[in-house]
């Protein structure tokens, strides 16, 4: 009976072990991480790149053309304008001192072209034919309005050849846009010459600044 049950005993041992191979004893638990940040999910779909401008402003594009570029109000002999910083103040001659408030150039459009502002006395008529007479050979002179809000200035464009004074050669084929702005006690004049092709370019931009006026 002895020898019987250590006969078993052997047969049953192997049996046994190969069960405990079978998969049977439990495994470690999984080593815990840290937890991995989710993808972004968009419009676009799953798996984009998370935005790191997220909860910034929106980046707004610089506004363009002369007004997007505008240095803001100077003022000129009692006058406020908003000048384009495009624009380049010029130097005035000893002749010109006194009677011209500044000078400006336009380089964009042509270094011929320029423009000048003024509160001189005088009449609008006197100074509109004090600037006919700068101009012969060409076509006769045409006036229009330019809306100043509640008032209304005067535009007058002269083309020809211009004698422009102040101690300067006459000019071939040259025009003016002269705007006379009205003012208690005075008129404002502005005006804009150069080459005839180059103030036809520049006045669109001119008659915009000239609209920005306002007393001091």
């Amino acid at each position: 009976m002895h020898r019987d049950l250590i006969f078993l005993t052997g047969l049953i041992a192997p049996f046994l072990a190969g069960c405990g191979q079978e998969g049977s004893s439990p495994t470690a638990p999984p080593v815990r991480t840290a937890a991995t940040a989710p993808e972004s999910v968009t419009s676009h779909g799953v798996g984009t790149s998370p935005d790191v401008s997220a909860g910034q402003p929106a980046e707004t594009p610089a506004t363009q053309g002369n007004t997007s570029a505008e240095s803001g109000m100077q003022s000129f002999a009692g006058m406020k304008f908003l000048v384009p910083t495009a624009w380049k103040s010029l130097p005035l001659s000893q002749m010109q001192m006194g009677i011209i408030a500044a000078k400006f150039g336009m380089p964009e459009i042509s270094a011929d072209v320029s423009l000048t502002l003024s509160a001189t006395g005088g009449s609008l008529e006197d100074n509109v034919r004090r600037w006919e007479d700068q101009f012969s050979g060409g076509e006769p002179p045409v006036r229009d309005v330019l809306s100043m809000g509640a008032e209304q200035a005067t535009i007058v464009r002269l083309q020809g050849r211009f004698t422009p004074g102040f101690g300067r050669s006459p000019e071939e084929n040259w025009s003016m846009t002269g705007v006379i702005i009205p003012m208690a006690g005075q008129n404002y004049y502005l005006k804009l010459t150069g080459p005839t092709p180059d103030v036809a370019r520049a006045e669109e931009e001119f008659l915009k600044f000239c609209q920005t006026a306002r007393p001091e």
